[in-house]
């Protein structure tokens, strides 16, 4: 395994892993996570993929500024180390808030450096009243999203056993799962509500990351889709 933290752009300092050889497969996180959360995912799939796992700006082990939490800048950060590693032909799979963010790199760069995209349990616009949508936000349900902004911000630590929960299958934590919270915890307090409103804001139905993703499902460019939230496309 290779380790370590790159510079982006604007000087930020992202930590990053890979494992494998083989085709590139680059896993992005969801919020408040971090790449621990792929663990039981990366020895597995470095049997067949050289495969990139990377904490944003803000999680886990990269640096806590206040400048740059933005999906769009997120997705920056992701060319970034694509380039500072020299990959080409990746698969670009985002999980939760990873979707939009692997969304922007697209509606920013193209298929620079990119083989195709993933979207792992998503939902590109969490405030839909449309039936496909089980987000607790459904319907435009804004007094639901303050009321978890309030939480987070006052009772953040009780907010994050419920949401650890709420993350794994049915509802039911496994035991030996103490590490979820203890990751959550690395997003840092006054990071944590302003992260929250801009992947809400960044997935609304007007912005790039829906639009994309209407954009593909328009033009028959899924080739896998299982369920609701679980699509992958490719690009040529």
């Amino acid at each position: 395994m290779k380790s370590g933290y790159f510079h982006t752009s604007d000087d930020a300092h992202l930590y990053y892993e890979v494992r494998g050889k083989g085709s590139p497969l680059l896993l992005v996180h969801g919020w408040q996570c971090s790449h621990v959360f792929w663990q039981r995912n990366v020895d597995v799939l470095a049997e067949d993929f050289c495969v990139v796992t990377l904490d944003l700006r803000g999680h886990g082990n990269s640096s806590k500024g206040l400048h740059g939490i933005t999906i769009r800048q997120f997705a920056k950060d992701i060319h970034d180390l694509i380039e500072f590693l020299g990959l080409d032909n990746v698969v670009l799979m985002g999980w939760s808030m990873g979707g939009p963010t692997v969304l922007s790199y697209f509606k920013q760069f193209g298929s620079k450096h990119l083989k195709g995209l993933g979207l792992i349990d998503m939902t590109p616009f969490p405030f839909s009243p449309e039936p496909w949508n089980t987000q607790g936000l459904h319907g435009y349900n804004i007094d639901g999203f303050n009321a978890q902004v309030h939480r987070l911000i006052h009772d953040r630590l009780a907010y994050f056993e419920v949401f650890a929960t709420n993350i794994f299958r049915n509802g039911k934590r496994p035991e030996g799962t103490e590490w979820v919270v203890e990751e959550f915890k690395k997003l840092p307090l006054n990071l944590i509500s302003s992260s929250k409103i801009l992947y809400v804001s960044a997935i609304n139905n007007k912005k790039p990351a829906f639009s994309v993703a209407k954009y593909y499902l328009q033009k028959k460019l899924v080739l896998i889709y299982q369920g609701r939230m679980a699509i992958f496309m490719t690009l040529s």
